[in-house]
């Protein structure tokens, strides 16, 4: 049998807790703080770097962008100087079409008109007028040749300066014209 003691406390009288063991469960909760702490630092540090990692990329697809729109801007400017060059290579072309004296119609219109036995040595063309110098058989067959130039709207006037009789066997008659274009030719 158990003797009871009714007026005093039944309960088991706690032990007061040592020293040692509070300062133990300080450190551990100082440890878990601080491991806390050290996870949410490091999550800070990781955020601020991605943002500014984020930043750098925007500044380097804005440098890129920039650097393509002036390789853009840079090529229509080229494009843009092509265009001037390219009229002005039409306006040249269309000046030279207007001015030009001597078309490839004026050697047609030589080669139809020259006789079988004239030869011809030397054209030269310059500002509206022609000189040819050539050999012949005859004399008639230069007089020929002058007449059927003259007989042409594109031919303005013929001039025979010179007509001289030469040593070599195979054509007897040196000869220079001279020949003023005009008509349909300038």
């Amino acid at each position: 049998m158990f003797d009871y003691n009714f007026f005093q406390d039944n309960a088991k009288k706690k032990k007061p807790k040592s020293p040692s063991m509070i300062i133990v469960s300080l450190i551990c909760l100082f440890l878990i703080l601080g491991i806390a702490g050290a996870i949410a630092w490091t999550y800070n540090e990781k955020s601020t770097l991605q943002s500014n990692l984020n930043d750098t990329k925007d500044q380097i697809r804005n440098i890129k962008a920039n650097d393509d729109i002036a390789r853009i801007m840079e090529k229509e400017n080229f494009f843009k100087e092509l265009d001037q060059v390219a009229s002005n290579i039409d306006q040249a072309n269309t000046s030279i079409q207007s001015e030009n004296r001597v078309t490839e119609n004026i050697l047609a219109l030589i080669s139809d008109n020259i006789p079988m036995d004239v030869q011809l040595d030397n054209l030269n063309i310059s500002e509206g007028q022609m000189s040819i110098s050539g050999r012949a058989f005859s004399r008639p067959a230069i007089a020929e040749f002058a007449h059927n130039l003259r007989q042409t709207d594109s031919i303005e006037d013929v001039f025979v300066p010179n007509i001289e009789q030469s040593d070599d066997e195979s054509l007897d008659y040196s000869f220079t014209m001279q020949i003023l274009i005009g008509g349909g030719l300038q």
